[in-house]
């Protein structure tokens, strides 16, 4: 009987991967929009065949959340020839939610999961993938294992200029991730996603609770400041369509949190963008509120160290 081959790995992964086509000379293969890496779906009438690596910073973990059929996962940290420079360790524990089934086969998944730093393997800084082989034969290379691979990764230790670190999680098994579940809780959580974007500066507004008397004067009941922040996404060069769907995605978990401002979409917020012809990355932007209200006041005590002096400022790093 053939071998019913299954895995599904959620958007949510801070890491976007696509499957691995071995018959393809590079091991890696080119597919319509949203299936091969994103430099492939650069045209040749594009003005620029310009390659968008992912920024991931010595301080970020990285967070890998997979639901297999297959006997088991390993995964790989390999250079941009595909040649392994790291195999990683085991997995967290996995572990068979009964209700998590594949679609097409009605099977039980398994889930794997596995995080780690950067410093932990004593990674170099350079450009690399993460590559996961679902172990539906033997070994390394065996015919009958299904692969899939990371967009580029730039690492470097001392972090990336210009960039934001989101850090996110959710209360609820929603959106493909079993959030609640022990290897989600004791590894993979919080995950940690890094992109080139800034919070502007904020606006300033309440939600007021007022009646008009009978001498027409405005009574306040209660009013409860706020600050929304354009979040901007891409300045300097843009990024690809799949960095701000990831955002997107992130932005519908209940745990935001954006250079630690916790941060959630402002009432009625919607995606804008803007686009140059011909160059085949874009800038989105967003309206984000701060939800953290004790932001709002002053302690003196809090100013005393960079982190805490962000919060009083209201700005991003850019700013202070």
């Amino acid at each position: 009987m053939a071998i019913q081959k299954s895995h599904r790995i959620p958007a949510l992964n801070p890491l976007r991967f696509i499957p691995v086509n071995w018959s393809r000379g590079t091991g890696i293969n080119t597919y319509p929009f949203d299936k091969g890496f994103a430099h492939q779906q650069i045209r040749t009438f594009h003005e620029d065949m310009r390659f968008y690596h992912q920024k991931v910073a010595g301080s970020d973990k990285i967070s890998i959340y997979v639901d297999s059929l297959a006997g088991g996962i390993r995964f790989y940290i390999v250079d941009t020839k595909g040649v392994v420079v790291h195999t990683l360790g085991s997995p967290s524990t996995p572990f068979v939610v009964p209700t998590n089934l594949d679609p097409d086969f009605g099977l039980p998944y398994t889930t794997y999961g596995y995080s780690f730093y950067g410093t932990d393997v004593s990674l170099a800084d350079g450009e690399y993938h993460i590559l996961i082989e679902h172990l539906y034969g033997g070994g390394w290379g065996d015919a009958e294992n299904k692969y899939h691979i990371s967009e580029r990764i730039d690492y470097c230790e001392d972090g990336h200029e210009d960039t934001m670190l989101i850090q996110y999680s959710h209360n609820f098994n929603e959106f493909d991730v079993l959030f609640r579940s022990p290897l989600v809780e004791a590894g993979c959580k919080p995950f940690f996603f890094r992109a080139e974007m800034i919070l502007d500066k904020p606006e300033h507004g309440s939600s007021d609770t007022v009646w008009e008397d009978q001498l027409n004067i405005i009574q306040q009941e209660q009013s409860i400041p706020f600050n929304t922040y354009p979040l901007i996404v891409g300045g300097g060069g843009g990024v690809p369509v799949w960095v701000t769907d990831k955002i997107n995605r992130i932005l519908s978990c209940n745990e935001v949190y954006i250079d630690n401002i916790r941060m959630r979409k402002n009432t009625g917020a919607s995606w804008s963008y803007e686009r140059v012809k011909g160059w085949p990355l874009h800038v989105g932007s967003i309206t984000l509120r701060e939800i953290d209200l004790s932001r709002n006041y002053v302690d003196s005590n809090l100013a005393e160290s960079d982190a805490d002096r962000r919060y009083v400022s209201g700005y991003s790093d850019a700013y202070v």
